[in-house]
């Protein structure tokens, strides 16, 4: 479980999702890379790998066009390579993205199941692995946490499964948590933890169990001790990619904490 955050550093190089037409951004996991992937309201997509000392320029991904019909595309998430589409009525399609660096995008597939953050108190929407596939996670406005897990199938594309509510404590249920986001941090002991950030900067982490098979579950709330992490109003983005949190202001400039 986390317990600390340090201070951002600003890593030097090309701007990042700092045109108005780019809408949303993700991040790669653990054991990858700190990276940034960033689409635009045209359907291109694109990454940013983050070293300790620069931003590398972009590579465009190759492929389908993705999340270009707005507003009815409404969430993107990702997680290991696999992106989901939510649109605003509940459907959810899949690509998977092929290749390094960069990527091909498959073109998106529309998953069958039951519709997924279609309600009004649907607030927050994350995905995230499990031993066995991946969960959708719906973090609704009181701070319930609903679960639908993909189900594989033997044509190959996954298929949602009846939403669980986990048990535990709530998430994100104050009107100051401004952020929330979800990753692992720890390379020998990784667990899959949702972290919450105030508008204040503060930080508060709740491990999560998916239990593949049972119930998912929720671990209370554990403030991090350090610096705030976006607390301005220029703070554009917030992500977790590659055990950090990244923050990426308005004008693109890039600042990475390390979580431990």
């Amino acid at each position: 479980m986390s317990t600390r955050v340090s201070a951002g550093r600003e890593i030097p190089g090309p701007a990042v999702a700092a045109n108005t037409q780019d809408w949303w951004v993700s991040g790669k996991g653990l054991f990858e890379a700190t990276t940034v992937i960033v689409g635009n309201l045209a359907g291109q997509v694109s990454e940013h790998v983050i070293t300790d000392t620069e931003i590398k320029p972009a590579d465009q991904y190759s492929g389908s066009r993705f999340g270009h019909n707005r507003p009815m595309d409404r969430r993107v998430t990702s997680e290991s390579r696999t992106f989901l589409i939510g649109l605003a009525d509940g459907r959810v399609f899949l690509s998977v993205v092929r290749g390094l660096p960069g990527g091909h995008i498959d073109p998106p597939v529309k998953l069958s199941g039951p519709l997924v953050a279609a309600r009004p108190p649907d607030k927050h929407v994350l995905m995230v692995e499990n031993d066995v596939g991946f969960d959708i996670v719906v973090i609704t406005h009181d701070g319930g946490v609903f679960v639908n897990r993909l189900i594989p199938s033997g044509g190959g594309t996954p298929a949602i499964g009846p939403a669980v509510r986990a048990t535990g404590s709530p998430v994100a249920f104050n009107t100051q948590d401004r952020w929330v986001i979800s990753g692992k941090v720890n390379r020998f002991n990784p667990r899959e933890e949702f972290f919450v950030i105030t508008s204040a900067g503060e930080v508060f982490s709740n491990e999560y169990k998916s239990n593949p098979g049972g119930v998912p579950s929720v671990g209370p709330a554990t403030k991090l001790t350090g610096p705030p992490v976006a607390p301005n109003a220029q703070d554009r983005w917030v992500l977790m990619s590659g055990g950090r949190i990244a923050v990426i202001t308005d004008r693109g400039k890039v600042f990475v904490h390390d979580v431990s």
